[in-house]
């Protein structure tokens, strides 16, 4: 009996592998010859954290099967990926003006919002109990973009300006599906969609609720939540996250598909440290999403029954 069990189990696994795979290359016949529309807003080399890292695994790996334009608010030389066309805003649409005349307007959005770039510095204006709604000079798009940095103190104005710019250039609809990543992306992604009439896939690598926690409803959830509910799919990067948006942006579960990253292998190194305690160590930005508290909380918990160990972030 024992031995038919194990029998029937392998034949499934062998049939369940054989449908998967049959799946896969009727997914791929479907895509094959399709030309995809990519927002994205990093890019290796020009990458601040780990959206433009897994933004170029997914390139690598799609190119090979469907025709891919790459968007992003600021083009680099480096940015080269066979197959893979990659296209800047700031050099193909840097020279128009932004008609928007106030900080950071996301025009034919919802909810309407309006964003206003703050300094650092602001003490002095806090403490007058108000902040002086600012008017924008004419400006030129590239001025926007092409800041030297990737995201930069007027970010608001930025993601409103990239929208605009990509509405402008990619306005004619010569692809067949918008695939945009992140809350960055997004009014670029809707805005686009509502010209073309093409269908939009959003990709979720992060919330504003996990990254701010869950109770949070800023002006990122604003965006992230109007981009959920105006998209046509929704990929997630887990079932966690796919649960996050059901909960807190209350998007229908069925819209929403759980795709993982992949990985690429690589060969494991190790290197000898000259401290003399063992080391714990945190590696992540310090935000709810990245749980430095269980760092906290394990350190707590473990520093009575192991006193030679050292805790890193």
């Amino acid at each position: 009996i024992t031995f038919r069990r194990r029998v029937t189990k392998l034949v499934l696994l062998r049939s369940m592998k054989q449908e998967a795979g049959k799946s896969n290359a009727r997914s791929r016949e479907q895509l094959t010859g399709r030309r995809v529309l990519m927002i994205g807003w990093e890019f290796p080399p020009l990458a601040a954290g780990g959206l433009g890292v897994a933004c170029e695994g997914l390139m690598r790996a799609l190119r090979l099967f469907i025709d891919i334009i790459f968007v992003v608010p600021v083009f680099d030389e480096r940015m080269t990926v066979e197959g893979l066309k990659v296209v800047g805003m700031d050099r193909e649409a840097g020279e128009l003006d932004i008609t928007s005349p106030e900080w950071g307007r996301l025009e034919g959005e919802q909810p309407q919002l309006d964003y206003y770039m703050l300094d650092a510095r602001v003490s002095d204006n806090l403490r007058s109990g108000f902040l002086k709604q600012e008017r924008l000079p004419r400006r030129k798009i590239k001025e926007v973009l092409a800041d030297g940095q990737v995201y930069g103190k007027d970010l608001m104005q930025k993601v409103s300006t990239y929208a605009e710019a990509v509405a402008e250039v990619f306005g004619n609809g010569d692809f067949d599906l918008i695939h945009a990543h992140d809350w960055l992306t997004y009014p670029a992604a809707v805005r686009l969609k509502k010209k073309t009439g093409k269908p939009l896939l959003l990709h979720v690598h992060a919330l504003e609720t996990d990254r701010a926690g869950p109770g949070v409803r800023n002006a990122i959830y604003q965006v992230e939540r109007f981009g959920l509910h105006m998209c046509d799919r929704v990929i997630s990067v887990s079932e966690y996250t796919r649960g996050l948006i059901v909960e807190h942006y209350q998007v229908p579960a069925e819209k929403i598909e759980a795709v993982h990253n992949g990985i690429d292998a690589q060969k494991i190194f190790r290197s000898e440290h000259h401290v003399p305690e063992k080391i714990v160590a945190f590696v992540g930005r310090l935000t709810h999403q990245k749980g430095p508290f269980f760092l906290l909380e394990t350190a707590m918990k473990g520093i009575d029954r192991f006193p030679n160990v050292r805790f890193v972030v």
